[in-house]
């Protein structure tokens, strides 16, 4: 009856109850708390209530209160828990319920629990005290935690959280192995931490049959989940003193043991491979995630393209990432779908010829519904001209497909699916289409879908809505969405699509509402993360606002809600919440996203006199606990780093962490926002770090250091050892590094001709090298002479498009490298296929224009979409006819009609369109030029081509693409133009091309023009006039 009222109703209830009637209320609502079918905000209520009111005055209440604590923020935690850090029994209890907490609770926790004293001195603690608290311990520091004996370690076992970070993970790693006595429960209970423990530390158990399988079966585990690669010790642990290199002298039986780590185990262990021994396990290899250049040694093996058999087609998983697009388009439908499960499970690692190879095959006939069930992860790289002549049918599919709900798409082809979607729509109630209209369209017709019902809208097309660009998804839901949003609507928003709201409203959001967009944004920070910088600091204001309107004021509530979005408010505010609170937590937030302009508050505070001061006198103990957040200093500070605290231990630790971390959602969407020669720094970064390792006197000479495996260089960053570190690994090492070295871009131009030296000496010339060698060359093969390249044949598609992700060739590299592919294939400019030409990649610029104006519209357009992603190298004159391509009638049309998600999917080759169809583009248009297309225009078209109208449109990316050459020859207006559009593009108003139009003397965008004054200080150096005029506008 109670749960019949409302929440404020109900508070006035529980605000009334004596301490005995409201513990009898706590047993009964845990009796029944499963079949309560209420929402959690009477229980966050409830639970804040009797902290609140009862339990200052009765404390022991509070024993009764935590198993509902989970219900509460973590700000609410810190402000609402009793002073009872050292009551023992309530710490008890509260590590009995711990683990239901989420991270940021547990930190909140940890806040609180800092404020005990018993734990000052766990040696001294009672050990029956500490198992019972076990639970608790890792939410205190690392040095505290480190304090804990190898037995309390062992006893705590059964209690420690999963998801302990590996800095506590090697830890307990370490002090279980050390400890006497240890049993196979012991090593079970230590689950993932094993991934971090020391060989050295496993060695003794290598006797110990039920220890050593104990420890074998975590480590393969960990393996399996790509937590660590295993160097020739870790496999001499695992396998004993198995001979991998003598694949010959193995059983039938031996093979299986090894397929967890097979990618550890060498390119001659591959090679030596026979067919008998790969297929009777080939499920189990093809479980393991291998490189394209070693699945491609075992595909070799088990499939005859003259006799592919289905069953070996289904057991390929993914293996299918070795398999040539020449084989894949000899292919039928039949058999590409016994494929599919494989092709599916790893499209992120497919190749862009592999995936058009299929959609040549599979997209043009069949059951729509069928192909979108089938195809689902691979229907982003569908190129829109395909797309288009089927898209009435995907849309009727959608609604009926939502057990597919999750499927992306790409920009372009959302746009053009709401907009085929708002003419059905039309269509159906009778009303007459306006979809041949260029100016406002994309806007429109999302706004159409969303404002009848927007939250059955949203969740009928959360797909496509969730992949449209960021303006058409902020344009829309301003207009539709009413201010402030409820928390219902709030809750059908995916995370894109909330970073997206205005932020004027987001600082507007009640309490509850506030909290519901930090932990959408929170579970997704790449989605901050991809936004423009000022987007970034504006909408974390509003977010900051919004908190404290709440009520959560203090710096330390607002550090811990924050939690990985903290980095991405501006510095003076980092440095607000994060003092003191960052050097407490620090082993915490290192998997953040420190921007560039957030490294510097960082470095600053880390290195405080009341932090941890000089880097001089850093311990190993604090490098362990900083982790990745190491290589973020300054070169000055990386070069004072304590040469003794560094051990070649923790720095392939740190760099595996960091490799780990590059390859996360997040990691992926924090590097993308970073320039070449930031990149370039860090990798210069990770150098210095190395060379103070290399520096130290307890470095012996003959360390692995110095020569290192490639187990160990593959599990961490190739381009942080440098090229002399590379040459002098073993022939055979190098040569299984081979691939990640190639791949590596960080490695800099000058070090690759010496790495190419050495494959060849090691190989042999180029004339007789293998294709499996060659496809692992990488940026490598730019180095070859043009008399090298004549001497390679590309027959294979797969060795061609190798050569076609590399974009450092010179011209004549480009010319030998078209050449030779057609005079491979036996064909000729207009012969070219689709296929074809996405496999050329970038060399398809050593075409002469002649040739390409040769080629076919239509395949020319299926390909666009993957040639547009790439800095294409080709001159204006061949940019130009690869445009021309295009507008023909029976592809995309005359430039005039074309919409925003043409120019999206043609991406740079837009740099080729004439100057008369530049300077005609409208709003939409122009919002669909990517940055990347920009940047080609060749700097004297830009200047005639867009006026300074044009150019106040630019989104702060665009305008930002914009390169030094071609400001040089823009006019006053024309620069002013494009620095307002860099400093008032922060989505914070009303909508415009991505832009602000908020009153130009509000406070945002002040701030903003601190965050410019670099900018504005070269343009008056450069054009004095131009910033003046700038100032006189804005006052």
């Amino acid at each position: 009856m109670l749960f019949n009222l409302t929440v404020s109703e109900l508070k006035v209830c529980i605000s009334s109850l004596q301490p005995k009637s409201a513990k009898y209320f706590l047993s009964i609502l845990s009796q029944n708390q499963t079949s309560l079918q209420v929402s959690d905000d009477y229980f966050s209520m409830i639970v804040s209530t009797l902290l609140s009111v009862i339990v200052t005055s009765e404390p022991l209440l509070f024993y009764d209160v935590v198993p509902f604590l989970h219900y509460l923020e973590p700000d609410e935690l810190i402000g609402l828990l009793p002073p009872l850090q050292d009551d023992k029994e309530v710490l008890q209890v509260l590590s009995h319920y711990a683990g239901s907490l989420s991270e940021t609770q547990r930190l909140a926790l940890g806040f609180w629990l800092r404020r005990s004293t018993l734990f000052q001195n766990l040696t001294r603690m009672d050990d029956t005290f500490i198992l019972r608290v076990g639970n608790l311990l890792p939410l205190f520091s690392l040095d505290v935690f480190l304090q804990l004996s190898t037995q309390q370690v062992v006893n705590i076992l059964p209690s420690l959280p999963w998801d302990l970070t590996p800095p506590y993970q090697r830890i307990v790693a370490s002090k279980v192995l050390q400890a006497p006595n240890i049993t196979v429960q012991d090593v079970e209970l230590m689950g993932r931490c094993v991934c971090q423990a020391d060989v050295q530390d496993l060695k003794p158990y290598g006797q110990n049959m039920d220890i050593s399988l104990a420890l074998r079966r975590n480590l393969f585990e960990c393996v399996r989940r790509g937590d660590f690669f295993p160097d020739s010790m870790m496999l001499e642990f695992l396998f004993g003193d198995l001979q991998f290199q003598d694949i010959r002298n193995f059983s039938l039986e031996s093979v299986p043991k090894l397929s967890v780590v097979i990618r550890s185990l060498g390119y001659n262990f591959l090679q030596g491979l026979r067919p008998e021994q790969l297929l009777p396990v080939l499920s189990d290899v093809a479980s393991v995630t291998l490189t394209s250049a070693q699945a491609r040694e075992l595909v070799q093996k088990v499939l005859n393209p003259g006799n592919v058999s289905d069953e070996v087609l289904s057991h390929l998983g993914s293996l299918v990432l070795g398999i040539s697009p020449t084989i894949l388009q000899t292919l039928s439908t039949n058999q590409l779908v016994k494929l599919l499960p494989g092709l599916t499970s790893n499209a992120d690692m497919l190749s862009s010829a592999q995936i058009m190879a299929v959609f040549r095959t599979m997209w043009a006939s069949g059951n729509v519904s069928l192909k979108l069930m089938e195809l689902g992860p691979l229907l982003p790289s569908l190129p829109l001209i395909m797309l288009r002549t089927r898209s009435k049918e995907v849309l009727s599919s959608l609604s009926n497909l939502r057990p597919m709900a999750g499927v992306k798409w790409s920009q372009q082809q959302a746009l053009l699916l709401i907009r085929e979607a708002t003419q059905m729509s039309r269509i159906s109630d009778g009303v007459r289409s306006s979809a041949n209209s260029v100016t406002g369209t994309n806007c429109d017709s999302l706004r159409s879908l969303l404002q009848d019902n927007t939250i059955q809208a949203i969740e009928k097309f959360r797909d496509v809505i969730n992949s449209l660009p960021q303006h058409v998804v902020r344009c829309a839901l301003d207009k539709v969405i009413p201010l402030p949003p409820s928390l219902t609507l709030l809750k059908s928003l995916s995370s894109q699509m909330i970073a997206e709201i205005q932020t004027s409203a987001v600082s507007l959001l009640p309490a509850k509402s506030c909290r519901h967009v930090l932990n959408i944004l929170k579970s997704e920070a790449q989605s901050v993360a991809a936004l423009p910088q000022q987007r970034r600091f504006v909408l974390l204001d509003a977010l900051i606002s919004c908190l404290n309107s709440a009520g959560t004021t203090s710096t330390q509530a607002q550090f811990i809600v924050l939690g990985v979005l903290t980095p991405f408010v501006r510095g003076s505010a980092f440095l607000t919440l994060s003092q003191g609170m960052m050097l407490q937590n620090v082993e915490r937030v290192t998997n953040y996203c420190y921007p560039q302009e957030t490294q510097l508050p960082l470095s600053q505070l880390l290195q405080e006199t009341q932090g941890f001061g000089s880097t001089a006198r850093w311990t190993s103990q604090l490098l362990k606990r900083l982790d990745r957040l190491v290589p973020l200093l300054p070169l000055a500070s990386l070069k004072s780093l304590n040469m003794a605290a560094i051990s070649s231990r923790w720095l392939f630790q740190m760099l595996f962490e960091e490799r780990k971390w590059r390859k996360s959602a997040l990691g992926t969407a924090c590097r993308k926002t970073q320039t070449v020669e930031q990149q370039a720094e860090n990798m210069q970064k990770q150098r210095i770090v190395f060379q103070r390792l290399f520096l130290s006197r307890s470095m012996p000479r003959s360390s692995a250091v110095l020569a290192p495996e490639c187990g160990i260089v593959r599990g961490s960053i190739v381009s942080a050892w440098g090229v002399d570190v590379l040459m002098r690994m073993t022939s055979v090492n190098f040569m299984d590094c081979l691939e990640e070295i190639g791949l590596d871009p960080d490695i800099p131009n000058s070090e690759l001709i010496p790495l190419l030296d050495r494959v060849l000496k090691i190989a042999g010339p180029v004339s007789v090298l293998p294709n499996n060698v060659l496809i692992r060359l990488g940026r490598l093969a730019t180095k070859l002479m043009v008399q090298q390249l004549k001497a390679v044949s590309l027959g294979d598609l797969q060795v061609m498009e190798a050569f076609g992700r590399q974009q450092e060739w010179t011209i004549s590299q480009l010319n030998t490298l078209v050449n030779g592919f057609m005079q491979s294939h036996n064909v000729t400019a207009k012969d070219l296929n689709t296929l074809h030409l996405v496999t050329l990649g970038y060399v398809i610029c050593g075409l002469p224009e002649k040739d390409m104006e040769q080629m076919k519209p239509l395949e020319f357009c299926s390909a666009v979409m993957y040639l547009g992603h790439l800095a294409l190298s080709c001159t204006e004159q061949q940019l130009e006819a690869l445009a021309r391509l295009c507008n023909g009638n029976d592809i995309f049309g005359p430039v005039s009609g074309w919409t925003e998600d043409i120019f999206l999917e043609i991406g740079s080759v837009a740099a080729g369109l004439q100057d008369i169809e530049l300077s005609s583009l409208v709003l939409e248009q122009i919002q669909g030029l990517t940055p990347l297309a920009i940047s080609l225009i060749h700097p004297k078209k830009f200047a005639v081509s867009f006026s300074s109208q044009q150019l106040q449109l630019f989104s702060w990316s665009q305008a930002k693409a914009v390169t030094e050459q071609q400001r040089k020859l823009l006019d006053i207006e024309q620069m002013r133009a494009l620095t307002l559009a860099l400093i008032e593009d922060s989505g914070n108003q009303t909508y415009r091309a991505g832009k602000s139009h908020a009153d130009h003397c509000s406070y945002h965008t002040l701030l903003h023009l601190s965050t410019l004054l670099p900018v504005l200080y070269v343009l008056y150096i450069v054009q004095p006039t131009v910033v003046l005029s700038l100032v006189n506008r804005k006052q």
